[in-house]
């Protein structure tokens, strides 16, 4: 008759196993990182975007499912500190700052500073409207994500739902709403940026990107 006192210990030594087979090699570019509980595993490329999510099979063991959410972000955070990656939900593209702003004219100081004043208000509310940002995985989708400036504050887990969901099925669902959120913020970032840009040339009589006169 077999001990079911080893269970738990064999199941545990089974996922220890899984955990370290899923540490990144060097080539492939990635940094995992985990949460305390070691339940949650999130790998982020060089640009700091999450590019795979695993949970743990005996997550329930070890982790209150009302942190859940906070766990997946304890994991994301540690594999950005510890790959020294930029800060972001997908890197430098969340910031939304545009390249450097050439002078308006030779010498046309009052220009400068007005063409400046109105990027840095178009800015302003480029964050505002990124801030307001909630991403679902799909309309009434059981995983959603809050960002602020882009990058990921706060991460919503449906009870119910994660009560019947197997480990494979959250994992899933937490690739599948940061895929959305990073196509979601780099949707956002520039094109919003380039009207303004172009209003403000013309307002002071200078051709944008010497593609206008």
């Amino acid at each position: 008759m077999t001990d079911e006192s080893e269970y738990p210990e064999e199941s545990w030594m089974c996922a220890g196993e899984a955990r370290r087979r899923d540490e990144p090699r060097g080539e492939d570019g990635l940094r995992t990182g985990r949460d305390e509980t070691a339940s949650v595993s999130v790998s982020v490329d060089e640009a700091g975007a999450v590019r795979w999510v695993e949970v743990a099979q005996d997550w329930r063991r070890n982790l209150d499912p009302r942190s859940f959410g906070d766990a997946v972000l304890r994991a994301r955070s540690t594999a950005l500190v510890d790959d020294r990656r930029t800060e972001g939900l997908v890197g430098e593209q969340s910031t939304g700052a545009p390249a450097p702003v050439p002078p308006t004219a030779p010498g046309d100081l009052d220009g400068a500073l007005r063409l400046l004043e109105e990027v840095e208000r178009h800015l302003d509310d480029l964050e505002r409207h990124l801030s307001a940002n909630h991403v679902p995985a799909s309309s009434g989708g059981p995983v959603g994500l809050h960002l602020i400036g882009g990058d990921v504050v706060r991460v919503d887990v449906d009870q119910d739902w994660l009560a019947r969901a197997n480990s494979a099925e959250l994992a899933a669902e937490l690739r599948a709403v940061f895929a959305r959120a990073e196509s979601a913020v780099a949707r956002a970032d520039m094109p919003m940026l380039a009207p303004d840009l172009h209003r403000v040339w013309d307002s002071l009589g200078l051709p944008l990107g010497g593609g206008r006169s």
